[in-house]
């Protein structure tokens, strides 16, 4: 995709589909992009496009990002659990008939952490776009 990329008045990033989108008087570069998201301003104030290196890490960020919402997901509805054992606690009541009854939940509430910490640790070791995407994100 051919895009061109300018400042505006303000120094804001912008980008056009067609060069006549762009406003007078204004400089433009033109760049061949996947994705407008591509163009960005470097640490001078540049326009430039984003490196390998920093497609991953923001494709990371956001893949770890969804991570914690589903973990967070799956533990909610079980949270109770958690709160009945430690008020019990706090009140100074005995616990062990609570994870009797609930061992259940909270071996599964466990298997989830194991899950998301393994999860964790291959998006974090994940070297291409294409082997990050080819992490699976559902729990079993």
């Amino acid at each position: 995709m051919i895009i061109w990329a300018y400042k505006n008045e303000n120094g804001v990033l912008c980008c056009a589909l067609l060069q006549k989108s762009v406003p007078q008087g204004v400089e433009a570069i033109q760049l061949e992009v996947s994705s407008p998201d591509d163009v960005i301003l470097d640490e001078s104030g540049n326009i430039t496009i984003k490196s390998q290196e920093q497609k991953l890490q923001e494709l990371k960020n956001q893949k770890l990002e969804y991570l914690k919402k589903y973990v967070y997901s799956l533990l909610f509805s079980t949270d109770y659990v958690i709160t009945k054992i430690l008020e019990a606690q706090v009140n100074g009541l005995p616990t062990s008939d609570l994870l009797t009854q609930y061992q259940n939940i909270l071996t599964q509430r466990q298997n989830i952490r194991n899950w998301n910490n393994q999860k964790e640790q291959e998006i974090n070791n994940a070297t291409t776009i294409e082997e990050l995407n080819n992490i699976n994100l559902k729990f079993e």
